[in-house]
């Protein structure tokens, strides 16, 4: 006599979207990690100086768990206009923020310049960009008296 021994099929359901299972973890500030890799958003996407001004903006780095263990560093992917110049604290290392300090020198000329931050993750790049606009020191409309 076979003994036939009952089984249960158990069925998983996974959120998809886009292909990909959907796990999110939320980390300080209530934002949600990505599934891979990273994030990386600007407190402003525009930067107005005027000459011998600096200005400052926060890059936010959110981590997946896969690259939480991952050092960043900060850079340029773009030119800046001349007269004009960007410091990081910190540059690199293992931070979520970073400060980047724009500074127009007094000769910095006026114009509207798109700049692109470089933020690299294990040897993963991604760009961010920023609009500078740097303010003439004489208005446009300002009359010259001889």
């Amino acid at each position: 006599m076979k003994r036939l021994f009952p089984f249960a099929i158990v069925l998983v359901a996974v959120s998809v979207h886009s292909g990909y299972a959907q796990e999110k973890t939320s980390l300080s500030g209530g934002k949600t990690a990505p599934r891979t890799e990273y994030s990386v958003s600007l407190s402003e996407n525009v930067v107005k100086l005027k000459p011998g001004e600096t200005k400052q903006l926060t890059v936010s780095i959110l981590k997946s768990k896969g690259y939480l263990r991952s050092a960043a560093k900060l850079g340029l992917s773009s030119s800046l206009p001349a007269g004009v110049t960007v410091a990081y604290e910190p540059a690199e290392g293992m931070f979520e923020s970073s400060v980047a300090s724009f500074t127009a020198a007094a000769n910095a000329k006026g114009g509207e310049y798109q700049v692109v931050l470089k933020t690299t993750v294990n040897n993963k790049i991604k760009g961010s960009i920023v609009k500078v606009v740097v303010e003439n020191s004489i208005p446009k409309d300002a009359v010259s008296v001889n």
